[in-house]
């Protein structure tokens, strides 16, 4: 009967939007490497959110980052600016006008609604705060894939990782990867001490026609599930978070990579998950990408099992085959896999857990993880396990 319910329930609310998971009352626990930056955004009037969201996870659009920008430094409205796709009378155009002349480099378009990247978002601080575009090569001997970075954006990134605006993860900085609001709050909090200046009012001469409500509010209508794989600036790749990558990317992604039709088709049950849970879907669904092989399973964990992320039985430590969990059904293997990491982040299972959740529930440090980087020697030895699902699987999957 459990099992039944659960299919019904399963095809009920599957299409739904996903939840809202990041309140006023909790983004503090769910960001703690961001409070600092975000607290002094809110202060200073830089980021709003809308009904209590912040929305910290979303990424940042540029005509968003504008306005941040525009604000977290006091630029003047020029009046006007060259791009061919900007509206008077809309929210965004003063905020545009003022940070046109510190954009590293020109076009014709603006393109506000579509997202920025780290690489963009970097320079165009490094401009505002007189930074020049000079380059030595020095981002060579920092980030291993430093030749990604945009040559005319080199200058303002070498400079701010050498004062300390960027940090990087783990020796990359994914330039492409979009930026989400978190980040943007913590550079700008870094970049206005460097700079020694203070917030001020936005731009003056704001149209009447703009929208009285916080221009930085995502669009409320649907979750923004189209960004790429986001991994802080300090090193950290977030588990829990609503999806920033569609259903429909990771299953695309899923069939480049030659996976089977039964890990192509689960993909829809780790977004249901997800959207009761809190867990990023994409990060566990990559996570059972590198497990099993894209669902070939071909390591003693065999595919009768449903056993997506290696779980193993209560009180066994060693790579038999008999100590690894099975579950009756492809799904009920998807909720252990959900269940199983949140004893490591530390919220409720779904149901009853399987044996090997109260393992983790009594160790020490559990109820304490927040990244992707800590399950590295956690849920597996391998120092580069986390590495692992993020370069090959997570961002690849972000591409799509």
């Amino acid at each position: 009967m459990k099992k039944i319910l659960s299919l019904i329930l399963l095809s009920a609310v599957a299409g739904s939007a996903a939840v809202t998971v990041f309140a006023r009352g909790d983004w503090k626990t769910q960001f703690p490497w961001a409070v600092s930056g975000v607290e002094y955004c809110i202060s200073n009037s830089i980021l709003s959110g809308s009904d209590g969201d912040l929305m910290l996870d979303r990424r940042l659009t540029k005509s968003q980052t504008a306005k941040m920008i525009a604000v977290a430094f006091g630029l003047s409205d020029t009046g006007s600016n060259s791009f061919d796709d900007t509206d008077p009378a809309s929210w965004d155009y003063t905020y545009i006008n003022a940070i046109e002349p510190y954009l590293p480099k020109k076009e014709s378009s603006f393109e506000g609604d579509t997202a920025i990247n780290r690489e963009e978002f970097t320079a165009i601080i490094g401009a505002v705060i007189g930074y020049s575009a000079d380059y030595d090569n020095s981002l060579h001997e920092v980030f291993s894939d430093a030749s990604k970075i945009d040559y005319d954006y080199r200058g303002y990134v070498a400079k701010a990782v050498a004062d300390g605006i960027i940090t990087g993860s783990n020796g990359n900085f994914r330039p492409k990867a979009y930026l989400t609001r978190a980040e943007a709050c913590t550079i700008i909090e870094r970049a206005v001490g460097i700079n020694g200046a203070q917030a001020t009012a936005a731009p003056t001469a704001v149209p009447t026609a703009a929208p009285t409500a916080a221009p930085t509010a995502a669009p409320t209508a649907a979750p923004d599930n189209t960004g790429d794989a986001q991994a802080e600036f300090d090193g950290s790749t977030n588990i829990l978070g609503a999806a920033q990558i569609s259903v429909e990317q990771a299953q695309a992604w899923a069939r480049s990579k030659g996976a089977t039709d039964k890990f192509i088709n689960i993909a829809p049950t780790y977004w249901y998950y997800g959207s009761i849970t809190g867990i990023r879907p994409e990060v566990l669904y990559a996570q059972a990408a590198l497990e099993t092989g894209y669902g070939q399973y071909n390591g003693v964990v065999s595919e009768d099992m449903n056993n997506w992320a290696g779980i193993k039985v209560y009180g066994r430590n060693d790579d038999a085959k008999d100590a690894h969990e099975s579950f009756a059904t492809p799904e009920e293997g998807v909720r252990a896999h959900f269940n199983h990491m949140a004893a490591y982040v530390g919220i409720e299972p779904v149901g009853e857990p399987h044996g090997r959740y109260y393992s983790v529930k009594s160790m020490s440090w559990a109820g304490t993880v927040r990244t992707l980087e800590e399950l590295s020697g956690k849920w597996c030895p391998d120092p580069e396990y986390a590495q692992k699902i993020l370069d090959g699987c997570l961002i690849p999957m972000s591409e799509f």
